[in-house]
């Protein structure tokens, strides 16, 4: 489990890597980065670390050992114990989050996801040319190049000639207000 972010917290860093130079420094958060996406664990070769690292091998001689000294030996790994720590809070709360999300579908849904559907498309909601998007053949009834926008409200009639309910409604408000300042 990787993490995409994780808290830099100055003072912590501070108090343990003042004395590192700038060099150690740029490899140390190098390392830490791999191990976050490496669940905590870096590769037991000094070659893959001073890679990493992002050190050549005169660097590596001279400051890898003050980097491993922030490692802790797996074995067959590194581990760096924050990183792994981190990881392992982040994958704690993801499952703790996927757990109440199942239980919330299942109390929201109380056993209706029984694989049918809850409602039925309309006719006109289905697409029966589908078959023909998909061998590339052009579409029929395609919709128009431009965009044509309605009249005005104002403008707006019904099949009578009549204003329109919400016309009138505009027409009822404008003349409140012209009534009121008068």
């Amino acid at each position: 489990m990787s993490v995409d972010w994780f808290p830099l917290e100055p003072g912590r860093y501070l108090k343990n890597t003042l004395h590192l130079t700038t060099r150690q420094h740029g490899g140390y958060v190098l390392l830490i980065m791999a191990a976050l996406e490496g669940g905590g664990r870096l590769p037991k070769s000094d070659a893959a670390l001073a890679s990493i690292a992002k050190l050549d091998a005169k660097g590596w001689k001279e400051d890898g050992g003050t980097l491993k000294a922030y490692l802790t030996d797996g074995g067959d790994h590194w581990l760096h114990e924050y990183a792994a720590f981190l990881c392992a809070d982040v994958r704690a709360r993801l499952d703790a989050k996927s757990k109440a999300g199942k239980k919330g579908a299942e109390k929201r849904w109380r056993g209706r996801a029984n694989g049918k559907a809850m409602a039925v498309p309309s006719d006109s909601q289905c697409q029966t040319n589908a078959h023909k998007q998909l061998q590339g053949e052009p579409l029929q009834g395609s919709p128009p190049d431009e965009y044509q926008k309605p009249p005005p409200m104002a403008a707006r009639e019904s099949a009578e000639g009549a204003p329109t309910h919400a016309a009138n409604r505009v027409v009822g408000l404008l003349a409140s207000k012209l009534r009121a300042a008068e």
